[in-house]
């Protein structure tokens, strides 16, 4: 007959040690039998102990998580001394004794094997959702790195909010109907998570709220994120070797990735899914599987769906893929990362947008300049004024039709009225689809000029502008939209060092109240 022993007390220290436990002078044995119960689908043996002073007098009562035992010791000699409290154990156990002859007089110190910690956020007033509170786990204390952590079940319980960084082993989320909201720090999980479903995942919101994953060779992990919904990827890899990924969901597709404005009128799912991965071996063995997860209502008009890739420059489609009930699934894939979205493959996503900039040309003429990075299937560009309220076109010159390199045009308002205006452009698909640049402002009676130079850039590039934008703030930001340097503008020449940046395509903006502008930079270290 298999045993099973589990044997807590609270307040147990936490020590790594190999020890078999021996009864007292009892009989080390029970009057009372075992019982074979079925939980969550597995039989287990609970074992119920009965007056021998081996054993204990009362019994294990209940079940708390899957696989977790709930025991209450009795006052046998060679058991705990009185009842123990509450522990949950995941499939390992952690042993503490009590006063009993079969152990020490003031109690057998643990077997701890791997650890399990309950989130029950709500139990520090003030700060009921932070996970850096001891008080809102059980047992009382931060999670370690090794730690399995599952969700109470309580309606009284808060979700988990990071107030700090947190590298953990496992997640169950235990039917807690909580979500656990990265905010702007990290979140490691080496195994596994279990339990995610639409009202138990992990919500993601910004670019540095991304949760890496650990992926073993010849295996997957599904990563339970979203933002204001339930959005998960599952990845699997076979390149050969493990390696990690980090992953956020944004709500929407936008043009430039993760910046630029939404495809408001674009067959999409209105989602992007960022993927960061930890090494350079995407192009190893047979690549990588993804199956990304999407609700209804937010797919829209797409006759036929494909995986896009922002490359930096442009959204392109990726070849291959199959969609199905709220699913599609791209298996081998090889490239790069970064955002990844889902778009109509009949009709893709279409112009990719570089900047859009304005610019007084004397008192009633007003020069606008754009720039597309590509071009599938464009028409025609109107170009759209406003002077605080709606936006009316005013004209319209020929697009491209099909670019797959960057292309320049520029229009001069020869009737602008006095006062600030704004511009944008308004681009129109052969098929009768649109998208919109973003919005540009000029001023009357400014002469707004910049001008950047030495881009490619090694170890700098140079900014030019009037006395009219001098003390305006630029940043930088990388692929992941992340802000990786700021500054400010003086009149004149300005030298922006990138000598600290790896090589790759940035964007660089400067918001000014007159004329606000963007750019592509290139940095490109030999």
């Amino acid at each position: 007959m298999k045993k099973y022993l589990f044997c807590i007390l609270s307040g147990c220290n936490l020590l790594t040690l190999s020890a078999q436990f021996s009864g007292g002078t009892g009989k080390g044995d029970h009057f009372s039998g075992q019982s074979f119960q079925t939980l969550n689908g597995e039989t287990v043996t609970i074992y119920l102990g009965g007056n021998g002073r081996g054993d204990n007098q009362a019994l294990v009562t209940e079940v708390f998580l899957s696989d977790d035992i709930q025991y209450f010791g009795g006052n046998g000699r060679g058991d705990v001394l009185a009842s123990a409290s509450l522990l949950s154990l995941g499939d390992d156990m952690r042993y503490s004794g009590g006063s009993g002859r079969g152990d020490g007089v003031s109690g057998f110190n643990g077997q701890v094997l791997s650890q399990r910690v309950l989130w029950r956020g709500g139990q520090s007033t003030g700060n009921e959702t932070s996970s850096t509170r001891g008080s809102n786990w059980y047992p009382n204390g931060l999670p370690a790195d090794t730690s399995e952590i599952a969700l109470e079940a309580n309606s009284n319980t808060y979700d988990l909010v990071l107030q700090g960084n947190l590298r953990i082993k496992s997640i169950d989320f235990n039917g807690a109907n909580k979500k656990i909201v990265v905010g702007g720090y990290s979140l490691v999980i080496t195994d596994k998570v279990t339990g995610a479903n639409a009202t138990n995942y992990i919500r993601t919101a910004t670019p540095n709220a991304c949760v890496r994953f650990f992926v073993p060779n010849n295996d997957f992990r599904l990563m339970p994120v979203g933002n204001a919904a339930y959005n998960p990827v599952t990845i699997a890899n076979y390149t050969g070797v493990m390696d990690s990924f980090c992953v956020f969901v944004n709500d929407e597709v936008n043009a430039n990735g993760l910046t630029g404005h939404p495809l408001w009128n674009i067959p999409r799912v209105k989602r992007t899914w960022y993927i960061g991965k930890g090494s350079g071996t995407s192009n190893l063995g047979n690549g990588v599987d993804f199956v990304f997860g999407y609700n209804s209502g937010e797919d829209s008009a797409i006759s036929t769906m494909n995986l896009f890739h922002w490359n930096g420059n442009n959204w392109a489609v990726q070849t291959g893929g199959s969609a199905s009930a709220g699913t599609f699934t791209f298996t081998g894939y090889k490239g790069g990362f970064s955002p990844f979205a889902l778009g109509d493959g009949v009709s893709p996503l279409p112009v990719s947008w570089l900047d859009m900039r304005c610019a007084r040309k004397g008192t009633q003429a007003v020069e606008v300049r754009w720039k597309t990075a590509s071009e599938e299937g464009s028409q025609s560009f109107y170009i759209q004024r406003s002077t605080g309220a709606e936006f009316r076109d005013i004209d319209s010159i020929p697009a491209a039709g099909y670019s797959y390199e960057p292309k320049s045009y520029s229009y001069t308002d020869r009737a602008a009225p006095a006062g600030t205006l704004f511009y944008r452009i308004r681009q129109l698909d052969r098929d009768g689809r649109q998208s919109f640049s973003d919005v540009c402002a000029t001023a009357q009676a400014t002469a707004n000029e910049l001008r950047v130079m030495s881009n490619p850039a090694d170890k700098e590039f140079r900014v030019w502008i009037t006395d009219a934008l001098a003390g305006a703030g630029y940043s930088i930001y990388n692929a992941a939209g992340q802000e990786v340097a700021a500054g400010i503008l003086n009149s004149g020449m300005t030298a922006i060092p990138t000598a600290t940046l790896p090589s790759g395509c940035y964007n660089f903006r400067i918001m000014n109240a007159e004329n606000p502008f963007f750019t592509k930079v290139v940095v490109l270290h030999p």
